[in-house]
């Protein structure tokens, strides 16, 4: 044991070494001691881990996490249950977190079911609010693996047991962390409620989301723009029109800064390595009459500058949208070029390589503007061709609405030719629904004519 603990830490191995130190207590029957240095190492991976997230590095994260929840899983099997477990439940929900980030849906709802259970018994044995907070935190967590998995209807069920969980909680004063996270079990559950189609409820739960987070500006940007794409789907364009101007002036307003650390959301009892540490963007669209959703998980700490870049982008094109069904072309122009002008900051000079599809349809939205309104002095035919083409070029010349936008700017230049060319591609690509339309268009395009777009429907 004495030379064990005397290898600087920095050493490779040192954890290893850590190990057996706590091995050579154990056979001296100095059991405390030995739990102390396990415990000791444990919590080191953890800070490891939680450093590794803050940094966006979720594969390192997950590995440091792990270790911390084979150590602490091994104690709590020794009979350390009341000093270990509540550092357990810490370790499955950190690698739920970091195998969210790192696109493991499977791990993550794994961690988290074990993560909920354990905590699930914690709150049986006793009163602690600590523990009755995460708990319903896990299950939000359940919620957020639903919706990033294409679940609505299990994310829902995940939010609103986690809802029944931080609603009493959140009435106490003193509380801000506590009405923070009932705001963003409200959100997502609103996210769950609007991917069903069940438009009055998910309004009403982005409404009770934008009630509890003043002084956030950038949840409640989230929240307007999500509630404007509800009444938008519902036919109330004006009141969406208002939520994603509301959307906007909050982004706008909110100068570029790290989010609150993890300490300042949750009560002041509540042991820190139980501190939720992950949080799930759902940024939604409305283009035409598309409903389009774009999940990102982050880091809770992490700055959210480019998350921040992104909620503009999707409100900026989603006003722009409503501004057209409004009849205020020049309204909808800025907004359209406010979008693309983001997500081409976000994928070029950010490098968020992810986003390269919301940077083509955001292009090819504002090519096809330009291309085909009725008023002749927001026509610009070649800024729309350049416009589309790169739209197409991100696209891999596959997606049909980039093409479509190419060939309506081929023709309001005059080239029919290469308008006859690409509307045939757009057709040839374009689902089994939309391909009248098009056919149509490459009808009136064979024929000699430019296209004009209509008023778009609600």
């Amino acid at each position: 044991w004495e030379r064990y603990r005397q290898l600087p830490s920095r050493l490779p191995g040192y954890a290893a070494a850590t190990i057996r130190a706590g091995a050579c207590l154990e056979l001296l029957t100095r059991i405390g001691e030995a739990v102390v240095t396990y415990e000791a190492l444990a919590s080191d991976f953890h800070r490891q881990g939680n450093e590794a997230m803050e940094n966006g590095k979720a594969a390192v994260a997950l590995a440091h996490h792990q270790a911390a929840r084979r150590i602490r899983t091994w104690l709590v099997e020794r009979g350390q249950q009341q000093a270990s477990e509540p550092g357990l439940a810490a370790s499955h929900a950190r690698c739920g977190d970091a195998a969210l980030l790192d696109g493991q849906g499977v791990l993550a709802q794994e961690s988290y079911l074990r993560a909920a259970e354990l905590l699930e018994r914690l709150v049986s044995r006793g009163d602690d609010e600590g523990f009755v907070y995460a708990f319903a935190v896990a299950r939000a967590n359940l919620g957020n693996v639903a919706l990033v998995a294409g679940d609505p209807e299990a994310a829902l069920q995940w939010y609103g047991k986690a809802i029944e969980g931080l609603e009493p909680m959140s009435k106490a004063a003193g509380r801000p962390g506590l009405r923070s996270q009932l705001a963003r079990a409200s959100f997502n559950r609103g996210n769950a409620l609007l991917g069903l189609q069940r438009l009055d409820a998910a309004i009403q739960d982005f409404t009770v989301a934008i009630t509890l987070q003043a002084g956030e500006p950038d949840e409640l940007a989230l929240s307007f723009n999500n509630r404007g794409v509800a009444r938008r789907a519902r036919g109330d364009v004006n009141g969406a029109a208002t939520d994603f101007e509301a959307a906007l002036t909050a982004l706008q307003s909110s100068m570029p800064s790290k989010s609150a650390p993890a300490e300042s959301l949750v009560p002041e009892d509540v042991a820190t390595h139980l501190e939720p540490r992950l949080r799930l963007d759902v940024v939604v669209g409305f283009s035409e009459n598309a409903i389009e959703v774009l999940t990102r998980p982050r880091p809770a700490v992490r700055s959210s500058e480019n998350e921040r870049a992104v909620a503009v982008a999707v409100a900026a094109r989603n006003r722009a949208y409503a501004a057209l069904v409004q009849g205020q072309s020049e309204v909808a122009l800025p907004h359209f070029e406010n979008s693309a002008s983001t997500y081409s900051s976000l994928v070029g000079r950010e490098g968020q390589r992810d986003l390269t599809p919301q940077l083509a349809a955001s292009f090819a939205s504002l090519a096809w503007f330009l291309a085909t309104q009725p008023e002749s002095s927001l026509r610009r035919g070649a800024r729309a061709r350049e416009y589309a083409w790169q739209a197409c070029e991100l696209s891999e010349w596959k997606d049909f609405a980039p093409l479509d936008a190419l060939a309506a700017a081929c023709a309001e230049t005059g080239d029919f030719a290469g308008a006859a060319k690409w509307q045939a591609k757009a057709t040839d690509s374009a689902p089994a629904a939309r391909k009248p339309e098009l056919y149509a268009r490459l009808r009136l395009y064979q024929s000699g004519t430019p296209y004009r777009a209509p008023k778009p429907r609600l």
